[in-house]
């Protein structure tokens, strides 16, 4: 299996290996933390719909009228996982079209203060799952119907 290494361990890309009890993190905790609270303080967020997100959405909820923006309205951390989830608004008003979707998943207007930040957590946490082997977070979930 790719990643193994013969010691037992896992490798990172340089090769070296990780011991077996060794629990290899995705999200750098105090970036995370220290985004998350920045991003709760400057809530609601003006967010861009990625076409990956926009293609999660149409299969989940066809006939959705499916605008370029959405409102981030709140925000959850699901931990190592799934990363940092958004409550997005797509604008029409009505509880039943506010979806969960990933931070990696949606863009961010390059300039807003935040962007920054945002853009380098998506990075580092695609980076990490790319080095575990895991598929990219969940790109969207529904509630509220």
């Amino acid at each position: 299996m790719a990643g193994l290494a013969d010691s037992g361990g896992l490798r990172h890309p340089d090769r070296r290996p990780l011991p077996m009890d060794s629990d290899p993190m995705i999200d750098n905790p105090e970036q995370t933390e220290r985004l998350l609270n920045e991003m709760e303080s400057a809530l609601p967020l003006m967010a861009m719909v990625t076409p990956e997100l926009a293609a999660s959405l149409r299969l989940q909820s066809p006939g959705i009228d499916l605008p370029r923006r959405c409102m981030v309205r709140s925000l959850l951390y699901t931990g190592e996982d799934g990363g940092i989830m958004c409550e997005i608004d797509l604008g029409t008003g009505d509880r039943k079209n506010v979806f969960l979707a990933s931070l990696t998943h949606l863009a961010f207007d390059p300039r807003e203060k935040l962007t920054r930040s945002i853009v380098a957590y998506q990075k580092h946490r695609v980076k990490g799952l790319r080095r575990l082997g895991t598929p990219k977070s969940t790109v969207v979930s529904e509630y509220g119907r």
